[in-house]
């Protein structure tokens, strides 16, 4: 072979070999990232901590006493918007009950929060579920629109502080440990 040929065939194995490993190391580096940092871990968008709350007040729940976002103050609100008729919304909603009574209560609260018209149906599937969270009823979607809420289910993380901390888009697996060690983060 000509020395031409043999480096055009060292060439294209050398092309061939960065295709195969060039993934790889991305990969790692990938890895390594989500072991770094708990929002990737864990698949949450991070926000900037802007975007205070103190606007959304006055929220009706399926049951019990109006309640105000901005009285959670102090404590790491996990805000999961859902509708019955939802069937990824549905599958998570087991998580965020044994995420609720994984953390302690008074450090960190789940809310959940539908448009959906079907009262019957939603106290059905929460007796079903055993679900110990307050269900806020945004009928006018309000609430939705103030999160930016465009696709269900979607899940915004509030901190102690009452800012904006993460918004996931699609179901979580949220008493995962990569979810809880997130929210424990956000505690003093």
């Amino acid at each position: 072979m000509r020395s031409g040929h043999v480096r055009r065939l060292i060439g294209i194995w050398a092309g061939i070999a960065l295709l195969i490993l060039g993934p790889a190391a991305l990969f790692k580096d990938s890895v390594r990232a989500a072991q770094t940092d708990p929002f990737l871990a864990a698949g949450i968008q991070q926000l900037a901590g802007d975007g205070a709350i103190s606007n959304v007040i006055g929220l009706q729940p399926l049951d019990g006493p109006a309640l105000d976002l901005p009285s959670l103050r102090g404590k790491v609100v996990v805000v999961n918007f859902w509708a019955t008729w939802c069937g990824p919304c549905k599958e998570e909603m087991p998580s965020l009950e044994r995420l609720q009574r994984t953390l302690d209560p008074s450090q960190v609260q789940v809310v959940a929060v539908t448009t959906d018209q079907q009262e019957q149906e939603m106290r059905a599937f929460a007796k079903s579920l055993g679900l110990s969270f307050p269900i806020l009823l945004d009928q006018r979607k309000e609430i939705s629109a103030a999160f930016g809420v465009r696709g269900l289910p979607t899940t915004v993380i509030i901190g102690p502080d009452g800012t904006l901390r993460g918004r996931a888009v699609g179901p979580r697996q949220w008493d995962g440990e990569p979810a809880v060690a997130l929210l424990k983060s956000f505690l003093p």
